[in-house]
């Protein structure tokens, strides 16, 4: 059973960037060729600037950085540790 579901998952993958590609030079979508307009028009990528990209990278880094280091500590715990803090968090029990 999980070997169909990840091969369901590759095909969907697969099918995805196929949409894409074709959205990209305009095969569907109604519209013309995309190209890269869209990415670096109107300020391009980081329009804000990249300091707002670094610092997106370092908040994300931050925020999983505990589960790294919990893991290591709490091998046999963590799984069960970990749904119970999910658990306070969400409110749920």
């Amino acid at each position: 059973m999980e070997f169909w579901l990840a091969l369901f998952k590759i095909v969907a993958l697969l099918i995805f960037c196929g949409f894409a590609i074709m959205i990209f030079f305009g095969a569907i979508g109604g519209g013309d060729y995309l190209g890269t307009s869209v990415l670096l028009s109107n300020g391009g990528f980081a329009p804000e600037g990249y300091w707002a990209v670094l610092l997106t990278m370092v908040i994300v880094s931050v925020v999983f950085i505990p589960i790294y280091w919990l893991y290591p500590a709490l091998p046999e715990q963590f799984p069960g540790f970990l749904y119970a803090g999910v658990n306070t968090i969400s409110g749920s029990s």
